[in-house]
């Protein structure tokens, strides 16, 4: 049996036999401290947006992955935000079906607890935050991926978010489903 932590979050677990290999994770995540708001990636009609949450990764890397999840499931414009040093929010606005979305998470590099944690709550809902965490200031806008794509995409999500970053008004949707409710979720984080 070998153990061990990895990066002092994670303790890996191997038990070796004489047939088979087992291999348990631990990580250990900070119980929440901090209040945050963001928006869900669910629309009005039950689709989904692309919403990406990288972690520890390096900016080359995620503008190198976007062009192939675009392509992979015809997407549009996606628009990429800096929410910490090394840590990226991707956004697309086009919508997909729950099925599809979880194809585009488990065919990208952004965080493991991003792509798992809502399968196992009530409601499917993937947040990203777009306003202050504790002492840093809401992500920031870096650039946008652009693509032309034939799916609907989400006015309400869109109309949101130009509001807080007006530089992507500079990038209007080419299929708005014109609907207007889109939810905002106030939530508490352990990572300052």
């Amino acid at each position: 049996m070998n153990s061990g932590f990895v990066d002092g979050d994670i303790m890996n677990l191997t038990l070796k036999t004489k047939h088979n290999l087992y291999k348990i994770v631990f990580e250990r995540i900070p119980k929440p401290k901090v209040w945050t708001t963001g928006t869900g990636n669910r629309t009005q009609d039950g689709l989904y947006c692309v919403y990406l949450d990288y972690d520890l990764i390096e900016e080359d890397y995620v503008n190198g992955e976007i062009p192939r999840l675009q392509q992979f499931k015809d997407l549009g414009n996606f628009h990429i935000f800096s929410s910490s040093e090394k840590k990226y929010h991707a956004m697309c606005f086009s919508k997909l079906t729950a099925l599809e979305f979880m194809q585009i998470l488990e065919n990208s590099s952004c965080d493991e607890a991003f792509k798992k944690v809502p399968r196992f709550v009530s409601i499917r809902n993937w947040i990203l935050r777009h306003f202050e965490k504790g002492i840093k200031p809401k992500p920031k806008y870096l650039y946008s991926v652009l693509r032309d794509s034939a799916r609907q995409e989400s006015y309400a999500h869109w109309n949101f978010l130009s509001e807080l970053y007006p530089e992507l008004k500079s990038y209007p949707l080419t299929h708005p489903d014109n609907l207007n409710e889109l939810e905002l979720i106030t939530y508490k984080t352990g990572n300052l």
